[in-house]
């Protein structure tokens, strides 16, 4: 009965971290989806589209002489 005991306890945690396990995998699959290719990182570490608009803003703008 204390062995029983015991493995109950132990297989608690293991549950609980396969658990995670498959959540990760679920997000991870989510963000490798279409969406993905739109919000490729560039060598900056910033999101393309990121990228983009603040092109389009400072084109607007224009640099003090």
């Amino acid at each position: 009965m204390l062995r029983t005991g015991f493995h109950a306890k132990l297989s608690k945690p293991c549950r609980a971290a396969s658990r995670t396990a498959r959540q990760k995998n679920l997000v991870l699959a989510m963000m490798a989806g279409p969406a993905a290719h739109r919000v490729r990182e560039t060598v900056a570490g910033l999101p393309r589209c990121v990228i983009a608009g603040a092109k389009e803003q400072v084109s607007e703008f224009k640099r003090p002489s």
